[in-house]
């Protein structure tokens, strides 16, 4: 059963601290193996500047945590149990490298950690997207848990970082930054199978029943302008943007949908690789929209952006949004499917 006595670790998605990036899946994997205790890398791992701008006691390289040597010298302290570390090198902004940094290897082990599915327990979530339902509260196998203060699953099925009371209160009373905890009966995660609730939005409508989406190339002379602006702008850019300058009609509503749409679009691109195209339903004229690379979900970054600008009392979910598809924290879908996230 769900137990009270332990909290999840993770990332708090929030704008201004410092994110990290790898260059290529490679160094990425080597993350993930580390971080699980599964095989240390002997050279540090290259980790730049992504996101944000503060660097926090915690770096995200997205679910992979780095930490600052204060939270290495606190759990020392405290003789907090279940971790370790493995070299990086973390370059911040114009390529300094940020100091004292180290990945967090998870040696605490539970022979499974899982999410509660009894649909009794069903609740409903506000994303950009409507009300969509999740499961709630996490199953950790208490018996076989081996006592660390850091622990995950050691059936590697999920991902869950799980720590105990000692030390969530450690990180409190030191005020260790850019980390949040959750009850593990308060945790939860999008479901699949039931129905989501929709909530009014510009945009295209989504496929009535049974219906698809058919995608096709952009044309090359449409392809030509859709390239990515000279100064990038950062989702928080886009995000003070967007408020500064609501609500907007006419041309200036048109003139800056097509600016920050394309600035939001291109942080996608580079940050998650997806594509431009063009998505048609039967009868339809086809949209400008984005494609995630197993084509699982889809995008419509100006009609998203429009919304935003047009209406000041609508929800700015932009970096919300972004967070969670950076998280990949989106109901499971297939590919092909081009579930509509905006």
């Amino acid at each position: 059963m769900a137990g009270t006595e332990w909290f999840q670790l993770r990332d708090p998605l929030t704008n201004s601290p410092l994110r990290g990036t790898v260059h290529g899946t490679g160094d990425y994997r080597r993350m993930e193996q580390a971080h699980r205790g599964r095989e240390l890398p002997t050279e540090p791992i290259q980790v730049f500047a992504d996101m944000g701008r503060d660097p926090r006691d915690f770096i995200w390289v997205s679910l992979v945590p780095l930490i600052h040597q204060r939270v290495v010298d606190a759990l020392n302290a405290a003789g907090c149990t279940g971790w370790s570390t493995y070299p990086v090198t973390m370059h911040g902004r114009k390529g300094v490298v940020l100091p004292d940094y180290h990945g967090l290897v998870i040696t605490g082990r539970c022979a499974s950690i899982t999410i509660d599915c009894d649909p009794a327990r069903l609740v409903y979530r506000r994303l950009p997207n409507g009300w969509c339902p999740a499961h709630k509260g996490l199953l950790v196998d208490a018996p076989t848990w081996d006592g660390s203060d850091l622990f995950c699953a050691a059936d590697g099925k999920t991902g869950y970082l799980i720590v105990t009371p000692r030390l969530r209160e450690l990180f409190r009373q030191l005020r260790i930054t850019n980390v949040k905890f959750t009850p593990v009966e308060e945790c939860s995660l999008l479901a699949e199978g039931f129905p989501s609730i929709p909530v009014p939005r510009t945009g295209p409508p989504p496929p009535p029943p049974g219906a698809r989406w058919v995608e096709s190339p952009i044309p090359p002379d449409l392809a030509a302008e859709l390239v990515a602006p000279a100064d990038p702008l950062t989702i928080q850019d886009v995000n003070r943007e967007i408020e500064s300058l609501r609500p907007l009609t006419g041309d200036e509503l048109l003139d800056h949908t097509e600016r920050l749409g394309l600035a939001w679009a291109h942080l996608l691109i580079t940050t998650l690789h997806w594509q431009w195209a063009n998505l048609a339903l039967a009868d339809r004229e086809p949209q400008i929209a984005l494609v995630s690379p197993q084509r699982d979900y889809a995008a419509f970054p100006f009609a998203y952006c429009q919304g935003l600008l047009a209406d000041a009392t609508r929800e700015n979910s932009s970096v919300l949004l972004f967070n969670l598809l950076v998280a990949g924290q989106l109901p499971a879908a297939k590919p092909g499917a081009f579930v509509i996230v905006t």
